[in-house]
């Protein structure tokens, strides 16, 4: 049964020009192509109580509520006395105990906005431009009929106390409609995500495909194929997880680049990216979990020349056209000759500072010319074709260009550190 019926005033304030849409019964010409909600009788403008009710329950509930596909569940105290219907009895339909009534217009602010629009006019029109994208002109113009800034609305709400219902913490529960609603917690782009778009920007830009294969590999494409025999230390259980002694967690993002190879659709030209897995203690420069990009190029007279042209446009490119590249011999089992690519320090110019420890080159990535003996064992003739592979730690680009110092900060997920980037 109903035990009581309580009645709030309110009085909402425009700070900007307000729009909710209705309909004419006439099209003038000249006249909106969109007119607002008005009252029948007075034509002045309303905000509907269905409105008002809507957008209320929107704000108040965006972090109470718990939606399972179309069906919500109310969770919030507050909430459910102002939106939840209650059944009075199985014959009967449910009452909604808070009705919103509609808001007209004050007769002080009826006066005001006539005082300056002239009598019988509470609305100004505002005319909108869509831009055309390729040719950067405007085009479709419209005119939407709205009401001014500074209106004053007043109306109703009627909460409906039932028998059982404890009033003394439904008064308790006041909400003040006028305070501001919870802003949305949105997240950021991750550096390691700035990083990688940047650098796939690049490659693309020379005519690359990105590519991604399988972070759960076979031992035969995550070593073998790869000129890593058996009994090599980066085999042994210290350095890789094995699942079984045949699949591993990739150690690397090469094996994608092995199996591309074994398609035989020559030439190649990709770009791989990806997550990949080493038995590594969690430190400021190290993670049991990484991310590594790798870039192929198998084609006829591919020469190291070729291998140094590509990574010091990528160097520029990432780093600022004075970029500086030197190559140092190195070892890889993939690739023979092989070599480490060093930059000069963008901080310091290659005069020598803390971020470079003084030498003014910072260590980027490795690289090298496809050994012939990985072309063989995918298929590949290793008189007729040649190519250069190179990869970079993802990681080890956001840390450099982003000016990072420790490793762990990337994954610690706070978004106070993910929006300076």
């Amino acid at each position: 049964m109903i035990k009581k019926i309580l009645t709030v005033d309110l009085q909402i304030r425009l700070l900007s020009g307000m729009h909710i849409g209705g309909s004419d019964s006439s099209f003038d010409i000249g006249g909106a192509d969109s007119s607002v909600f008005k009252d029948p009788l007075t034509k002045r403008p309303v905000i509907p109580g269905s409105s008002l009710k809507g957008k209320l329950r929107s704000l108040l509930t965006y972090d109470d509520e718990m939606i399972d596909g179309d069906d919500i569940t109310i969770r919030n105290d507050v909430t459910r006395n102002l939106f939840e219907s209650v059944e009075m009895d199985p014959n009967t339909p449910s009452i909604t105990r808070a009705l919103f009534r509609d808001m007209t217009l004050t007769e002080d602010s009826a006066r005001k906005i006539t005082d300056i629009l002239g009598d019988g006019v509470y609305t100004e029109i505002k005319a909108e431009n869509s831009i055309d994208k390729l040719k950067g002109t405007a085009k479709s113009p419209r005119f939407i009929e709205r009401v001014p800034a500074g209106a004053e609305f007043e109306g109703q709400i009627v909460l409906t106390v039932f028998d059982g219902d404890d009033e003394e913490k439904m008064k308790s529960e006041v909400i003040d409609v006028t305070l501001p609603a919870k802003k949305n917690c949105v997240g950021h782009r991750h550096p390691n995500t700035i990083a990688l778009e940047e650098v796939e920007r690049v490659f693309t830009g020379m005519g690359y495909e990105v590519v991604e294969g399988p972070e759960i590999e076979y031992d035969e494409y995550n070593f073998r194929k790869l000129n890593i025999p058996d009994g090599h230390p980066a085999k042994d259980e210290q350095d890789t997880f094995y699942i079984n002694k045949d699949i591993v967690l990739r150690t690397q993002t090469s094996p994608v680049q092995a199996r591309i190879m074994e398609q035989g659709k020559l030439p190649i030209c990709i770009l791989s990216p990806g997550r990949v897995f080493r038995s590594d203690e969690v430190d400021a420069t190290h993670s049991p979990s990484f991310h590594q990009i790798e870039g192929l190029i198998i084609d006829k007279n591919i020469s190291f020349a070729d291998l140094k042209g590509t990574l010091e446009v990528f160097a520029k490119e990432l780093f600022g056209e004075d970029t500086k590249t030197k190559f140092r011999p190195h070892h890889f089992p993939f690739t023979e000759p092989s070599a480490e690519m060093d930059v000069s320090c963008f901080k310091c110019g290659g005069k020598g500072c803390r971020f470079c420890k003084g030498s003014g080159w910072i260590e980027i990535l490795g690289c090298g010319m496809v050994h012939p003996h990985v072309l063989e064992m995918c298929g590949i003739d290793p008189e007729e074709y040649t190519g250069f592979a190179f990869g970079v730690g993802l990681e080890r680009i956001a840390l450099l260009k982003y000016e990072i110092d420790d490793m762990r900060l990337l994954y610690e997920n706070d978004i106070r550190f993910l929006k300076q980037f």
